[in-house]
């Protein structure tokens, strides 16, 4: 979402695009036999977070394209958070 959603698609509807995601996720993984019920939206949702800021920490070096300026005002909210 940082690089690929249009600016304000993001913003409007991440926790949309994190069901759409996760159901996919579920789908491929019971077309291969291997549920993983436990793997929830939460649990999705958690590691997405931390997973945000490792890629803006990474576009930091490699330089920022697409939507840089949501993607750092996540990480930044999410240290805020993390690290109060």
């Amino acid at each position: 979402m940082a690089t690929s959603a249009a600016p304000g698609v993001a913003e409007k509807s991440e926790a949309h695009l994190l069901w759409l995601f996760h159901t996919a996720l579920h789908a491929a993984l019971d077309a291969r036999d291997r549920p993983c019920p436990e793997y929830t939206l939460d649990v999705l949702t958690e590691h997405y977070e931390p997973a945000r800021l490792d890629f803006v920490r990474f576009m930091t070096g490699w330089g920022f394209r697409g939507n840089c300026t949501w993607a750092e005002d996540k990480a930044r909210a999410y240290l805020a958070r993390a690290f109060p």
